[in-house]
């Protein structure tokens, strides 16, 4: 029987939900219920119970934090080789993993402003605990987190059960669509963005007929006949603690999507992609209910987004548009909502790398799926005769994931800088691009180990005597709007043995 391990915090759930901890495990009861009648054997485990810890043999910790959290569901990974892991909770009762953004230059003007990348990366890896990205470059688990509203404080009783009760409701009642009858979809991209946005509908849909921009198609919210198709696909702004999505046009950044936009319009099944800057975030009441959230609440069966500041390339495809878009048409291939994501991780992985840049780590780190990693959106379409089984599958993903942990060298940052003209520093760049003057300037610097491997002596004839090494140097410009919406443009120059290799443009989400 196929398995699949909820993992959650039972002493913070009797504190957030107070009397309502009964009915929240009912709530649980009725999803093993009907798990087991799909094939999966479902097991809650609360990690801060005595019995859980003793079964799995490690000692209970006074705090539940980040390093305790991933250690014990490492421990708990290894033992039971779940097909599919889940988190139960939004960040006040499970936490995200707090990664080091190696983007960050603190008081620096122009700079990326996340300090840290909230994550759920890690627990889809084998490495031990780390706050830096360059660990988790061999994702091998199926994962997501189904996630409760979070709370501003955690006084007793103040959980919303009815939420929970919804979107656990959606996971019991949901059945794969069939592939052929997804004819249709709902998307929308900041007007600036509109070539990128086209390119990334043609490589899932095979069109980009349907495609809002914004502005100006969105002043009068949307139809229920809009939103009705299964796959949403966004490439919009999204801004720290706002519940919109924003279009673009020029300096102008109209609201191109409200959670009330959502109510009552959303089929059930629903799956969502979502480039946008802070797209996945959840909210705590009194700031409203993110779009996230309020997807979830309408029935979507998934939500695949990013916790902070997302980028893609100012012309063509990379970062964002990538991962959001294999994510998207493996769900349309019938894979789970996890093994999606993970699938695409490890596709974004070997198309980007096997040098990657901080943007590129900050990418893969950033999106995770919100709703239970077993389900499946849609039907696949090839004969059940010819489908491997759940556990080759795994196998094989495992493998993907192993091999590329052991292929991609590290990227670590060696030096912050302030105001600079890359056109000083690269002269070649002059005929290129114009970018103008930087507001900061950050080097990093591919692992000088990479030069020693059979790949990089034989296959690229690189010298073991580390005159190969490679640099990227990042610089950064731009503007954060009272509204949140971050304007920031970024050049990353890669040089190699001091020459002069190419260069890549990114704008913020």
């Amino acid at each position: 029987m196929v398995k699949k391990i909820i993992v959650t915090l039972k002493g913070t759930l009797n504190k957030k939900y107070g009397a309502n901890v009964t009915q929240l495990n009912t709530i649980f009861s009725n999803l093993i219920g009907a798990d087991a009648l799909r094939g999966i054997s479902t097991v809650i485990l609360y990690i801060d119970d005595l019995v859980t810890a003793k079964k799995y043999g490690y000692p209970l910790p006074t705090v539940f934090d980040e390093v305790a959290c991933k250690n014990i569901v490492d421990q708990i990974y290894w033992k039971e080789s779940p097909e599919y892991l889940a988190i139960f909770g939004a960040q006040d009762i499970f936490p995200f993993q707090q990664l080091v953004n190696q983007l960050h230059q603190s008081g620096a003007s122009g700079s990326d402003p996340d300090e840290f990348i909230s994550s759920d990366l890690p627990y889809a890896c084998d490495s031990p605990f780390s706050t830096n990205c360059n660990t988790f470059t061999n994702p091998t688990r199926v994962i997501g987190r189904i996630p409760d509203l979070p709370s501003n404080d955690l006084e007793e009783g103040n959980g919303d059960i009815e939420y929970v009760r919804t979107i656990i409701d959606q996971i019991i009642a949901a059945v794969p669509a069939n592939r052929s009858a997804i004819t249709d979809y709902f998307s929308s991209s900041a007007n600036v963005w509109t070539g990128s946005t086209q390119i990334s509908l043609r490589n899932i849909f095979g069109n980009s007929f349907h495609m809002k921009n914004s502005p100006p198609d969105i002043t009068g919210g949307y139809s229920t006949t809009e939103l009705g198709p299964l796959p949403h696909f966004f490439n919009l702004h999204g801004a720290l603690s706002r519940t919109s999505f924003y279009g673009q046009i020029g300096s102008s950044y109209p609201e191109a999507l409200r959670p009330s936009d959502l109510s009552g319009k959303v089929s059930q099944g629903a799956f969502v992609a979502a480039e946008c800057c802070y797209g996945a975030q959840l909210l705590a009441s009194g700031a409203g209910m993110s779009i996230a959230s309020t997807y979830l609440l309408n029935r979507a069966a998934v939500f695949m987004g990013s916790s902070t500041i997302a980028y893609g390339p100012a012309v063509g495809q990379g970062l964002a548009d990538l991962i959001c878009q294999y994510f998207s048409i493996n769900i349309l291939n019938g894979s789970s909502s996890g093994s999606a994501l993970l699938s695409a991780r490890q596709r974004f992985l070997s198309v980007s790398g096997p040098i990657l840049d901080f943007h590129e780590l900050k990418t893969l780190a950033q999106f995770h799926i919100l709703g239970d990693p077993s389900v499946h959106p849609v039907q696949s379409a090839e004969p059940k005769e010819m489908m491997s089984t759940i556990k080759d599958r795994r196998f094989t993903l495992q493998a993907k994931g192993i091999n590329l942990g052991l292929t991609i060298p590290n990227t670590e940052k060696i030096s912050d800088s302030g105001s600079v003209n890359p056109m000083v520093d690269f002269p070649a760049l002059k005929n290129l691009v114009q970018f103008g003057v930087a507001e900061s300037k950050t080097v990093f610097e591919v692992d000088e180990a990479f030069g020693d491997n059979f790949a990089a002596t034989h296959i690229f004839k690189l010298s073991k005597q580390g005159n190969q090494k490679i640099r990227y140097h990042v610089f950064q410009k731009g503007r954060i709007f009272d509204s949140g919406i971050c304007d920031l443009k970024v050049l990353v120059v890669k040089e190699r043995d001091n020459q002069f290799m190419g260069y890549r443009e990114y704008l913020s989400r």
